[in-house]
């Protein structure tokens, strides 16, 4: 078979995946959007609405969208994209296809990426038409206080999904390689790798604030990095106003720097890394 990437063979490999899964993915759905109405709807804040003496204050439930459930959801889902390779005859099946490694991974990742973040979507705006509608009885009072005024509560303004669907980019990365990567119970193994660097970065950042240089220890990082500089500065000196903005800068810059990587550089990696251990998979089983 070529190994040249065709693109018949890419679109038929998406129909493939649509088409074994289309019970799944009506299931996936109509439970996002069950789930999402659920949480909204119990998940309301009441809220009390002061009017001028002498009428009598008020409370009515405030109805919220949590898109980041919809997230959540899609996450786990990706992490069992790779389900052919958890056991031996499925696993041959799969790899047997007659395909290259560039349309088999492409073709799940098209499935997991747009066909998933269509899904969210519909979701999404099934639930924020639910939303809406249970909040239609709200009088003017609330969004005049609370929107016009103080900006205090923002609950009825349009959300922004895009950092969302960013945020679900980056997630998919990681668990799109976690699902070629380990074989058999995905999630939990994903679990306990989080767990596992979680507790070393701990670990490593105590073991810093026992040298008494980086600052106070808290949960993963050290709060008061600043220490870090200025425990070289000999006794007796000072360190100037400058010098200290300078530091503060310093760091501000290194988070911007790090949350560029983390959001654009990261999932890049990742997908790299799940194309390679796909086809060392292939290889190594001799396809």
């Amino acid at each position: 078979m070529s190994k040249v990437f065709n693109a018949k063979r890419f679109f038929m490999m998406i129909t493939r995946e649509f088409t074994l899964n289309k019970k799944n993915l009506l299931i996936i759905a109509l439970s996002m959007v069950l789930i999402g109405i659920v949480i909204s709807y119990f998940g309301a804040k009441p809220y009390t609405i002061t009017r001028p003496q002498p009428l009598p204050a008020y409370t009515v439930k405030i109805y919220e969208v949590y898109p980041f459930i919809v997230l959540v959801y899609c996450a786990i889902i990706v992490t069992y994209s790779f389900m052919e390779l958890n056991t031996p005859d499925k696993k041959i099946d799969y790899l047997m296809l007659p395909a290259t490694t560039a349309e088999k991974y492409f073709s799940k990742f098209v499935y997991t990426t747009f066909g998933f973040i269509l899904l969210a979507t519909l979701a999404l705006a099934v639930n924020t038409l639910f939303v809406k509608l249970m909040n239609s009885n709200v009088p003017y009072d609330y969004y005049k206080e609370n929107i016009f005024i103080f900006y205090r509560q923002k609950v009825l303004q349009p959300i922004n999904y895009w950092p969302y669907l960013h945020y679900y980019l980056v997630l998919h990365a990681v668990l799109f390689f976690a699902g070629v990567y380990f074989v058999k119970l995905e999630l939990p193994k994903i679990l306990l790798t989080v767990i596992a660097l979680a507790l070393g970065i701990n670990l490593f950042s105590l073991f810093l604030n026992t040298l008494g240089v980086v600052g106070v220890y808290s949960f993963g990082y050290n709060t008061n990095f600043q220490r870090f500089f200025t425990g070289y500065i000999p006794a007796g000196k000072q360190i100037s106003v400058q010098s200290m903005y300078a530091i503060g800068e310093f760091q501000r810059q290194t988070i911007i720097v790090l949350e560029y990587l983390a959001l654009f550089i990261v999932p890049i990696f990742f997908w790299i890394l799940g194309f390679m251990r796909l086809r060392e998979i292939e290889v190594k089983d001799g396809v």
